[in-house]
């Protein structure tokens, strides 16, 4: 396997990032390497399959991925449509500081899960992408140019995250509030959304892609986890019972989905922030605890 070193991308010159536009027809593909530097790449256009430390992801345009060091990825095109994507590359050193100080960072680059953060944009936040990054590509030798886009990016991401819904229309907004307000409608499943805006599950399964970078079913698995979240904190259901009562057919569907969205088991959010509150509340043990939430936005791996 081919290991791709920052020395040698950089031509051992002083660059301290890499920005590059890449393009594959149906069937091209970049074999399978790891490196020794961080990356990020956004689709276009086209569509792909990304495998990433043995697993396999679809990709299509929108859908922004990191890749750390020491990931094994490759990447094929899979659509009549070349595949086109950006990529920007940079070395470890220049992550390492922002990790230390802004626990987003850790989060983005510095996880430790076997997968890495793959996340589709809205229509918005990838046109805001796409102009950060023609301004790196005017001031390529710039710390101050790289750390900013970095920053700005999590930022927009973090912000995302807590409300992903901030930019959709107010039907939406509303429909989606209600969601999360009442569990019955988790059951409904990915119809939900459709039937409490009162729109075509066409329509909305185009509204929520623009504007909120997620499907219809990611929005009902976001807030089947939010609610899980909330019950394992806060009442004494068994791990099981929960995940029947949020709307998953089978634990199997559940432990993936709750560690995508919580970056952790089930089992260990409830030890966490059980203890957490009763360090913090220890004459309230019996209080419903609402943690400090981590909502995704259609973050998956």
């Amino acid at each position: 396997m081919n290991v791709l070193h920052w020395e040698e991308l950089c031509f051992r010159s002083s660059s301290i990032m890499k920005l590059f536009r890449h393009q594959l027809p149906n069937g091209g593909e970049i074999e399978e390497h790891e490196h020794d530097f961080h990356e990020i790449f956004w689709v276009l256009s086209g569509e792909g399959v990304h495998e990433v430390n043995g697993e396999r992801t679809r990709l299509r345009h929108g859908d922004l991925v990191w890749i750390r060091p020491r990931d094994r990825h490759r990447l094929t095109a899979v659509s009549r449509k070349p595949l086109q994507f950006c990529n920007l590359a940079f070395p470890a050193n220049i992550i390492a500081g922002l990790i230390a100080r802004y626990e987003e960072f850790r989060y983005y680059f510095g996880g430790d899960n076997r997968q890495p953060i793959m996340i589709p944009l809205s229509e918005s936040l990838f046109e805001w992408l796409e102009r950060g990054a023609a301004g790196l590509r005017n001031c390529p030798d710039s710390r101050l140019a790289l750390d900013r886009f970095l920053m700005n990016l999590i930022g927009e991401l973090a912000a995302m995250r807590m409300n992903p819904y901030r930019s959709c229309p107010p039907w939406l907004q509303e429909a989606a509030a209600e969601l999360e307000r009442n569990p019955e409608h988790l059951k409904l499943g990915s119809r939900a959304l459709a039937l409490l805006a009162g729109r075509t599950p066409e329509h909305v399964a185009r509204e929520l892609r623009r504007f909120a970078g997620m499907t219809p079913s990611e929005a009902v698995n976001r807030a089947r986890i939010d609610y899980a979240a909330r019950l394992l904190t806060g009442s004494d259901l068994t791990i099981t019972e929960i995940a029947y009562q949020c709307g998953f057919g089978s634990l199997s569907g559940f432990f993936p989905a709750f560690q995508r969205f919580c970056r952790e088991t089930p089992l260990e959010y409830r030890r966490a922030h059980r203890n957490f509150e009763q360090s913090c509340c220890p004459k309230k043990s019996g209080s419903v605890f609402t943690a400090g939430r981590s909502g995704s936005a259609g973050a998956r791996r």
